[in-house]
């Protein structure tokens, strides 16, 4: 017998008059019974109508399961997505902190997960990574080394110039040598 990940659903009634949330990022209507269809804004966060106005998800399930007094959310102002998948608003997928540690955790995640390229003196592609992590490891260097080299635009000590790499089509984006 293989062992099973169960994983429960626990709805409470949400601070918004007649609605419910549930551990799994899901919003109620409690009048209807009626689980609300999410929308998505620009950024990729999901929103619900919840009493006539437009209201974000993950501020919902945070506002139900994870309450915080008004000194606490002067100093834990934000709502992470701790797998940085902003449409996933499990519980068990946010966490409370700094608008400061949100940034850096955002920048981080971005900068260890865009593809990038190693340019020779020439501007030549010589080297892809899928990821800034990749790159470092191809190279023998740590991370924040090429993180500073992208960000400064500075060559490394070998004369490789390393560079986002925005023209990488996602199926091919894998580390390797070009001739």
């Amino acid at each position: 017998m293989k062992n099973k990940v169960v994983t429960a659903e626990i709805w409470r009634t949400s601070p918004y008059e007649g609605y419910s949330a549930s551990t799994l990022g899901r919003i109620r209507n409690d009048r209807t019974g009626r689980i609300l269809k999410p929308g998505k804004t620009k950024l990729g966060y999901l929103i619900v109508t919840v009493g006539g106005q437009s209201r974000y998800t993950h501020q919902i399930i945070m506002d139900t399961f994870m309450k915080i007094s008004e000194s606490e959310r002067e100093v834990l102002s934000d709502i992470d997505h701790i797998n940085s998948n902003r449409s996933d608003n499990r519980l068990s997928n946010l966490r409370r902190c700094s608008h400061r540690d949100n940034l850096i955790s955002e920048h981080r995640m971005s900068q260890i997960r865009h593809s990038c390229v190693a340019l020779n003196g020439q501007g030549e592609i010589i080297l892809k990574a899928k990821s800034m992590t990749e790159m470092a490891e191809l190279l023998n260097v740590t991370e924040a080394t090429i993180s500073i080299h992208v960000n400064s635009g500075k060559p490394l000590e070998t004369g490789l110039t390393i560079v986002r790499d925005n023209n990488t089509d996602k199926q091919a984006n894998t580390a390797k040598g070009v001739a």
